[in-house]
C-alpha cells in the first residue's frame, strides 16, 4: 500500500487493532512478570496456558452458548493448572539451577500442546462474541467491532484491579516483599509456599483469561501459544523485567508497532517489534523502566 493511499480511517483502525492486541499482551506480560517477580521463574509455558484458556472458552461457549461463562472458566481452569504445575513440577526445582526450571516449563509446553492436539485435533475453531458486545460501533466515520472495544475496557479494568491488589492490600505487600527477600517474609510469619502457589495461580489465570478474551478475536488453534509467547517476552524486555508500568508501556509499543507496521511495511511488519526492542535496549539496557539486577 502506497503511503499516499493510506487514509485516516485506515490508520485509526490499525491503531485500534494495535490497542486491542496490546491489551492482550499486557494481561500475558503482567502474569509472566508476576510469576518471575516472586518465583524467579521464566515461565516458557505461559503461552501454552494462554492457549488452554482459549480452548476452555471455546468448549464452554460451544456447549452452553455462554461466552462470559467461558471466560470465567478459562481463568479458573488455567489458574488451577498453574497451581498444580507450581507444586508438582517447579517447587522441587527452586533450589537448583535456573536452567532446570526453564527446561521444566519448556517441557510443559510440549505436554500441553500434545494434550490439546490429541483432544481437539489440529483444526482451527471460532468463538462467538458475547451477546452484549456483538455488532459494530460508530466512532464518527469509523466503524469498529464493539467486542474489541469492550475487550480494551475490560482488560484495562483487570490491569487497574491488579495494580490496586498489589499496591493497597496485605497480599500485595507480602508479594512485593517476597520479590526482594522471600526468606525474610517467611521469617516474619508468612507461609511463602502458599504465597508462591497463590501468586503462580494468579499469573496463570491472567494468561488463561487473556486467551479467553482473544478467542472471539482470533481463531483458536494448537500453535497459538507458541506464536504469542515470543512477543510477550519482547514486551517484558522492552518495559523492564518486574516493572508494572513497564509492562503497560511495552505492551502498547509492541501491539502498535505490529499493527501500524502492517500499514507502512506490510512485508516486514513481523520484524518491527524486534527492531524496537534492539533500539530501546541500546539506550536502556534494562528496559524502559527496569532496574539493574545483580547476578550471583
Amino acid at each position: 500500500m502506497a503511503i499516499a493511499q493510506i487514509t485516516v480511517n485506515t490508520l485509526l483502525t490499525q491503531a485500534l487493532h494495535g490497542l486491542v492486541f496490546g491489551m492482550i499482551l499486557l494481561l500475558l506480560s503482567l502474569g509472566l512478570s508476576l510469576i518471575f517477580g516472586i518465583a524467579g521463574v521464566v515461565n516458557f509455558a505461559h503461552g501454552a496456558l494462554y492457549m488452554v484458556g482459549a480452548y476452555v472458552t471455546f468448549v464452554v461457549s460451544s456447549e452452553f452458548t455462554n461466552v462470559l461463562g467461558g471466560l470465567v472458566a478459562a481463568f479458573v481452569v488455567v489458574a488451577l493448572i498453574g497451581g498444580i504445575a507450581e507444586v508438582l513440577v517447579l517447587r522441587p526445582l527452586y533450589d537448583r539451577d535456573a536452567l532446570f526450571q526453564l527446561l521444566a516449563t519448556f517441557g510443559m509446553v510440549f505436554i500441553i500442546d500434545g494434550a490439546i492436539i490429541n483432544i481437539f485435533g489440529v483444526e482451527t475453531h471460532r468463538v462467538a462474541t458475547p451477546e452484549f458486545a456483538q455488532g459494530p460501533l460508530m466512532l464518527g466515520d469509523l466503524i469498529y467491532p464493539k467486542y474489541r472495544l469492550a475487550l480494551v475496557g475490560i482488560s484495562a479494568l483487570f490491569t487497574i484491579g491488579l495494580w490496586m491488589l498489589l499496591e493497597f492490600t496485605d497480599y500485595g505487600v507480602r508479594v512485593r516483599a517476597a520479590t526482594f527477600s522471600s526468606e525474610m517474609v517467611d521469617a516474619l510469619g508468612t507461609n511463602t509456599k502458599t504465597l508462591l502457589t497463590g501468586t503462580f495461580m494468579l499469573g496463570a489465570g491472567l494468561a488463561g483469561i487473556a486467551g479467553g478474551f482473544a478467542a472471539p478475536v482470533f481463531t483458536v488453534y494448537p500453535a497459538m501459544g507458541l506464536n504469542i509467547i515470543i512477543l510477550v517476552f519482547i514486551v517484558v524486555v522492552v518495559g523492564g523485567l518486574g516493572s508494572f508500568r513497564g509492562a503497560v508501556i511495552g505492551s502498547l509499543i509492541v501491539g502498535e508497532s505490529i499493527m501500524l507496521g502492517r500499514v507502512f511495511i506490510s512485508e516486514y511488519s513481523a520484524v518491527v517489534p524486534y527492531i524496537a526492542m534492539i533500539a530501546i535496549l541500546m539506550v536502556r539496557p534494562h528496559g524502559l523502566l527496569g532496574r539493574e539486577m545483580e547476578v550471583e
